[in-house]
């Protein structure tokens, strides 16, 4: 009885325990129901609100209208009437000069105060914030300074050439420092295009061409370093720019003793810009072309101060450097290697043309433009292929402009390749991964049915230089004949490869060969001669009707 007890004890108090854990389990519940709806309730607002924000329009900003006044008066203004402020100073001591009105140690003391007051008054009007016309200013005292040492070294023989240099260096130093400080790019292009100028605007019955070129050179080497590191690119460009212009009218008054120096400053500039072009830059796209136009530009320089053999062992130099360089980058870089592929690709076609005469080459240009459209497209490089295309189609037009009359002559050699190249081009299409089917469908029948014209035409000269030495009738009725035959053979192959294009051209070439029988040869040739020929081409058209009986049967 006892032990019916205790148990009977131990289920009650078990029953309790329930109780309140099934009471704690219903307060949670309905907490839990008293929650909820609020909690709904705020993420259907959110919802709401996102809805709201997705359907309402984005605010569009509009441009704000362009102040010209405000440009012109405070950005173009001082920079234009600097120069006319400059030149008006060197006139001015021109004309003192002239009429004696002043010595020359008194005209160099005036043009440094004028530059000192320059500087004072620039640093002045940047402190107030006018920032442009301070900067203007600044440039134009740096330019003043230049003129004053020109002046005093060649003009007046003041001071020796080592003087005048170092001065001068510490006038370049002088402007990139005020750019450095105002990260201002048009006081340094302001600065570079005085110092480029000077030479031309002072008078020298002598100029010593060594000096000047060295100068210039030296120049552009600061400036074009100077561009680079402060990623000014509009200096980067305009110091190119401005050396080739300088050095081409400094050419003008030099003798034929001095010419070389020019190419050999243009050499240093190009090599300049391929050491810049290695380093990583934010500008690397500008560089690439600058890079290109330079190379180009050096070509032409050195094909014009160089003796002939050593233009061609630079150009080949060139073209060695830059094709270990298209390797050396393959898959690394794609601007460089876009660069040093375009650059490499050039410098062939330029040693070719200067080593072999043109029309013994056209083969070998349109070998050389397939084989660098190839390269560009395995790179994936667009100005490549641009390059390898166009280098292409050059020699294509002129080995087209080229009829051969000999099968034993190198006019029927580049033929032959040129109807080779086609057919690869075609095959070129598949690695073009940019187009779209459609459009490389669209190009390979373009260039098939350029194809079967340029092979027309290989026939029709093949068979006339076989019948050269016979008499006219055997040549209008064989290449009559070689039309007519051309033309059952596309029928037969486009039937055979279901190809439309081959039985279309087919039929047309029929037709024509008739018309030329009616119109040409009926009036050229014997009656013996017109039978045979309309005989010959009655067989054909009706073999080749026969043919299209046999496709429809298929």
């Amino acid at each position: 009885m006892e032990e019916k007890r205790d148990r009977i004890e131990e289920l009650e108090k078990r029953v309790d325990e329930l109780r309140k854990e099934a009471y704690e389990l219903k307060s949670i519940i309905l907490e839990l129901k008293k929650e909820t709806p609020s909690k709904q309730a705020n993420v259907e607002e959110v919802k709401v609100k996102e809805e709201n924000q997705l359907l309402q329009p984005n605010p569009i900003k509009e441009p704000q209208p362009v102040d010209w006044e405000k440009r012109i008066g405070q950005v173009w203004l001082p920079r234009i009437f600097i120069f006319v402020l400059l030149l008006g100073i060197i006139w001015a001591f021109k004309a003192a000069s002239d009429y004696g009105l002043m010595q020359p140690p008194l005209k160099i003391a005036f043009g440094f105060i004028a530059a000192v007051v320059l500087i004072f008054i620039g640093y002045n009007q940047i402190a107030k914030s006018r920032n442009a016309l301070g900067q203007v200013l600044l440039g134009g005292s740096v330019i003043l300074l230049f003129i004053d040492t020109f002046a005093m070294h060649i003009l007046y023989g003041m001071i020796p050439g080592i003087i005048a240099f170092i001065l001068n260096v510490l006038w370049i130093g002088l402007g990139i420092y005020f750019a450095y400080r105002y990260k201002s790019e048009p006081l340094a292009i302001l600065t570079s295009i005085g110092g480029y100028l000077i030479p031309f605007l002072l008078e020298n019955r002598d100029p010593n061409i060594v000096n000047f070129v060295i100068f210039e050179t030296i120049f552009y080497c600061i400036m074009l370093l100077f561009a680079w590191k402060r990623k000014f690119v509009y200096l980067y460009t305009v110091t190119f720019a401005l050396l080739h212009i300088t050095l081409l009218a400094g050419s003008f008054l030099s003798g034929a003793g001095d010419i070389r120096i020019f190419g050999l400053a243009v050499i240093i500039q190009h090599i300049l810009l391929l050491v810049t072009f290695f380093k990583e830059h934010s500008f690397i796209k500008v560089q690439m072309t600058v890079l290109f136009t330079s190379f180009i530009l050096t070509v032409c320089w050195i094909g014009s101060t160089f003796q002939e053999n050593q233009y061609e062992l630079i150009v080949l130099f060139s073209f060695l450097l830059y094709s270990y360089l298209s390797v050396y980058f393959w898959k690394k870089n794609q601007e460089r290697l876009t660069a040093a592929l375009s650059i490499s690709t050039v410098a062939l076609v330029i040693f070719l043309l200067s080593k072999f005469d043109t029309e013994n080459i056209q083969g070998l240009l349109m070998i050389q433009g397939l084989i660098a459209a190839y390269l560009a497209m395995k790179a994936k490089t667009k100005f490549s292929l641009i390059i390898g295309i166009v280098i292409y189609t050059i020699s294509a037009l002129l080995t087209f402009g080229g009829m051969f009359h000999s099968i034993f002559s190198i006019e029927f050699i580049n033929w032959l390749i040129l109807l080779i190249s086609l057919w690869v081009l075609t095959k070129l299409l598949s690695l073009a991964e940019r187009l779209k089917e459609s459009d490389k469908e669209t190009l390979r029948k373009t260039i098939f049915i350029t194809f079967l014209i340029f092979l027309l035409i290989f026939v029709s000269l093949f068979v006339g230089a076989l019948t050269v030495d016979l008499s006219l009738n055997i040549r209008y009725m064989t290449v009559s004949f070689s039309w007519a035959v051309y033309a059952l053979v596309t029928i037969m192959l486009g039937v055979r490869k279901e190809n439309k294009i081959l039985r279309v051209f087919g039929l047309i070439l029929l037709f024509v060969t008739l018309a030329k029988l009616i119109l040409i040869d009926l009036i050229a040739t014997s009656i013996f001669i017109r039978a045979i020929l309309f005989i010959g081409l009655g067989i054909i058209g009706v073999v080749g009707s026969r043919i299209f009986y046999v496709k429809k049967e298929k």
